[in-house]
């Protein structure tokens, strides 16, 4: 069976970049900073002010490192934007940022993967004692169970 998979995707950032050689305000460009719901991220980029203008790609930059692809590095919204500024300021056409919004701020929670195991082995030992007492009906402890053994699987992977 083939499991669906939902991609959700979140703007964080939208910046309007220009070129200054071209004069004040002139070969505007737009950048918006995407999160998908695999915590990667995704970069949109246009020649224009709006999403109506021309499709551009980010190799066209010539930036001196790559834009980062995942969040696992930031705590906020604010330190994902402070990173991607420095790293549009060694391009070339993206140095000048004449305006940026943050749209949506960034949620990371820190998991500790082991003590979640072990939290989750310790839920379950808890629920099989429920079980014994007859406290609850088997068949939604079974359920219970079985996704904390999906859980854990999926940690540990």
């Amino acid at each position: 069976m083939k499991k669906s998979i939902n991609v959700k995707m979140l703007q964080l950032i939208c910046y309007r970049l220009y070129d200054k050689s071209y004069g004040e305000g002139a070969n505007p460009k737009t950048l918006i900073v995407w999160l998908n719901s695999d915590d990667t991220l995704s970069y949109i980029s246009i020649f224009g002010w709006q999403n109506s203008g021309m499709g551009n790609s980010i190799s066209n930059f010539q930036l001196k490192e790559p834009l980062p692809l995942t969040i696992k590095d930031f705590n906020s919204t604010e330190e994902l934007d402070k990173k991607i500024t420095e790293i549009l300021g060694t391009g070339v056409g993206s140095k000048d940022i004449s305006s940026k919004k943050i749209l949506n701020e960034l949620k990371v929670i820190k998991v500790n993967k082991k003590e979640l195991v072990d939290n989750l082995h310790n839920v379950s030992e808890w629920i099989v004692e429920m079980i014994s007492s007859n406290d609850v009906e088997e068949e939604h402890i079974k359920l219970m169970l079985d996704k904390i053994d999906e859980t854990i699987e999926y940690l540990n992977n």
